[in-house]
């Protein structure tokens, strides 16, 4: 991963247009200061994460004219505020929008509020394995709807960032190579009134996980349940955990566990209700588990974590 920084309008300029596209920035804060992470695990995708004071840049039409590619940017808000423009559709955006945009069409990223910050992904066509129409229609909407696909596709781009500056080069091609599926599987949920989940099986590993630790808490979430909402069969469940050295049920364990730890360091409620708001059917069966993951049982733990507070 580079890091680099910017602290005029003229150097921000260089600097988005040598990262993203060539872009011409036509406001800028008086006291600007931005900085840009990115990394390109491969010449299919670049991930960066932006950060800036109040900004306007411009993708103009003789700039578009001259694109070399048809990338696309799919940027998330992490705490940006303002409105994006391409041809006739604009939205504003807030923390946890994402947004679609062609690079090779002009267009326009209003962040005229002061500490934007934002994760962007520029992907080719290709990479996203998707009809030319769909990604036309998928762009024309500007924003990515409330999906299952969208949640999935956020949280694992915000792990991969956290990530990249540990994981070696082909650890990070892989996580990058699965952020272009679900980057797909986004896409298509935008067109879609159904569940859309990705073919591939890391990336459907990763969506089913992430299901898990949405729904944990409830205590009616069964595997049954979770093979049903990914148009898989009990048996391609196991298969698939198996794959990557995990069973489902004890993967949906673990979460409910750590449900239970953070609540016990917070919440002073009787430890039967610590068990069933976190997802467990039976208190035996919970306290039997937290003693074997954490070496204590729960009251300990709770006795414990206060102690340690108040040192």
């Amino acid at each position: 991963m580079t890091t680099s920084t910017a602290k005029t309008a003229e150097e921000w300029e260089q600097l988005v247009s040598r990262s993203f596209v060539p872009l011409a920035c036509d406001t800028i804060s008086p006291d600007f200061v931005g900085a840009i992470d990115e990394f390109k695990p491969s010449p299919a995708i670049k991930v960066m994460r932006v950060q800036s004071q109040a900004t306007i840049v411009r993708r103009t039409p003789r700039l578009a004219s001259r694109a070399v590619s048809d990338d696309i940017h799919i940027s998330l808000q992490l705490r940006s505020t303002g409105t994006v423009h391409q041809g006739e559709h604009s939205m504003k955006v807030r923390p946890g929008t994402i947004v679609l945009y062609k690079t090779n069409k002009p267009y326009l990223l209003d962040y005229s509020e002061p500490n934007q910050n934002q994760i962007v992904v520029q992907i080719s066509r290709r990479a996203l394995g998707l009809s030319a129409r769909n990604i036309d229609d998928a762009c024309a909407r500007i924003g990515v709807g409330e999906t299952g696909a969208k949640h999935v596709f956020a949280s694992y781009l915000t792990e991969l960032m956290k990530q990249s500056i540990r994981l070696g080069t082909s650890e990070i091609l892989d996580m990058a190579h699965v952020a272009g599926e679900l980057a797909s599987s986004m896409i298509k949920s935008t067109l879609s009134t159904g569940r859309v989940v990705p073919e591939t099986s890391r990336a459907l590993f990763v969506t089913i996980q992430e299901f898990i630790r949405e729904n944990a808490a409830s205590p009616a979430l069964t595997l049954d349940e979770i093979a049903h909402e990914h148009y898989i069969s009990r048996r391609k469940l196991f298969d698939l955990f198996s794959e990557f050295d995990h069973t489902p049920a004890s993967y949906m364990r673990q979460e409910r566990l750590n449900l239970a730890a953070e609540a016990l360091m917070t919440n002073t409620r009787p430890i039967s209700y610590i068990a069933y708001s976190s997802g467990f059917v039976d208190v035996t069966t919970f306290a039997r588990a937290f003693k074997k993951q954490y070496g204590c049982a729960p009251r300990d733990w709770r006795r414990m974590v206060a102690a340690r507070d108040l040192s």
